[in-house]
């Protein structure tokens, strides 16, 4: 169903902001379409998205202060409508190496090769994962960008 999006406000400290891994599968509907998959949306200044961009590549992005301090796209597009993707991403801020910071796997294989790669500072907090929050599943918690799949 088109539009459709489902919400988790996140009001108790998480165990640790530093460390997650988020997990799922999804079946694109369409190509050529930004298509947010996951978002925690607070404001313009503090926001963080795992999306399929309008170019069908996947980005993770998130913002503190207004400035971007992770940004990860893969050079590989996502074009295929008919099949599944299982997509984990693995957050581990505490990790002294930054590109072992977030890690991503499609189909259980860890892509490394990014358009852009800008990995978060050592200890940084992740937006998906603070308390006082709410993430969404399928938008960004603003812009609309659906997860129509």
């Amino acid at each position: 169903m088109a539009n459709t999006t489902l919400s988790r406000s996140i009001s108790s400290t998480p165990t640790n902001p530093d460390k997650f891994t988020v997990s799922m599968w999804v079946k694109k509907s369409k190509i050529g379409a930004e298509q947010v998959l996951l978002g925690n949306y607070s404001s313009g200044n503090f926001r963080g998205k795992i999306d399929f961009l309008s170019d069908d590549r996947l980005e993770y992005i998130q913002k503190n202060d207004g400035n971007t301090t992770a940004n990860l796209i893969t050079t590989r597009k996502f074009r295929d409508t008919s099949a599944w993707y299982h997509l984990v991403y693995q957050f581990d801020t505490t990790q002294g190496t930054s590109s072992n910071r977030i890690k991503l796997y499609v189909n259980g294989v860890q892509e490394t090769a990014f358009d852009t790669a800008s990995y978060p500072a050592q200890n940084l907090d992740m937006r998906p994962n603070q308390a006082s929050t709410t993430l969404h599943i399928g938008s960004d918690g603003n812009s609309g960008n659906y997860f129509n799949g």
